[in-house]
């Protein structure tokens, strides 16, 4: 369930502020700023990739052991490697304005992948060893 809690919590962070434009108008002494929140942008996608990954996770827990372990894990590894492509090409076309929000959830993408392909690999090393999270 670790891969899942990681999925959840990228979602939740996906709300939190991930960009921050400020204008300055002459006259006035504090600058106006707006923060922009996760969803927008590729960050987004990266979320409804995540979301995805939660729901694959959760399915699995439900439907009990898993038939074909080894894909269910490469579909799950090639989803959260995906988020972390998604996630990375934000952060840089945004490099200039991102707050803590984005910091975050580029961390979070990255434990995601890892996660994700050290479950795939346990499973490859090994069909008959369950990798559980």
């Amino acid at each position: 369930m670790l891969l899942a809690a990681i999925a959840a919590v990228f979602v939740a962070d996906l709300f939190a502020p991930w960009t921050r434009s400020c204008v300055e108008v002459q006259g006035i002494l504090a600058p106006f700023c707006h923060d922009s929140h996760g969803w927008s942008g590729l960050a987004g996608l990266a979320g409804v990739l995540a979301v995805i990954v939660l729901i694959w996770q959760l399915l699995t827990k439900v439907r009990g052991r898993e038939p074909r372990p080894a894909r269910d894990r490469m579909v799950v590894a090639v989803l959260s490697l995906a988020a972390l492509t998604l996630t990375i090409t934000e952060v840089l076309l945004d490099i200039h304005v991102l707050v803590w929000g984005a910091w975050a959830g580029l961390g979070l993408a990255v434990a995601l992948a890892v996660v994700a392909i050290a479950q795939l690999r346990a499973v490859m090393a090994s069909p008959e060893v369950d990798a559980s999270d």
